[in-house]
């Protein structure tokens, strides 16, 4: 059996400007969504569009499954077209959404 390798994404638009590798590493880690991560697993891109970078970016990566880490607020669960239902209705790939803490 292959061992499976671990890429962290986060994409950047006009709505969601850059973080930086360390806020994203601090935030994997906060929330134990990884027991390390190098450098060289995290990639931050731009894509006018959120959805559409997460989907180019797993198309790049090959990937085999999509986990998406989002907090979610009181308000986000009125909006039903939210971007990780758009994801989980157009992902070619399995998906797992996991809650994160801000």
């Amino acid at each position: 059996m292959a061992a499976g390798s671990l890429a962290v994404v986060r994409v950047a638009n006009d709505s969601h400007a850059r973080l930086g590798a360390e806020i994203i590493l601090r935030t994997v880690a906060a929330n134990d969504l990884a027991d390390e991560v190098a450098p060289s697993q995290l990639h931050e891109v731009y894509n006018h569009s959120v959805l559409g970078g997460v989907l180019a970016e797993a198309a790049r990566q090959e990937a085999d499954l999509l986990v998406v880490a989002r907090h979610h607020s009181l308000l986000g669960s009125f909006f039903h077209r939210s971007i990780t239902a758009q994801l989980f209705e157009q992902s070619p790939i399995p998906m797992l959404a996991l809650p994160v803490s801000d």
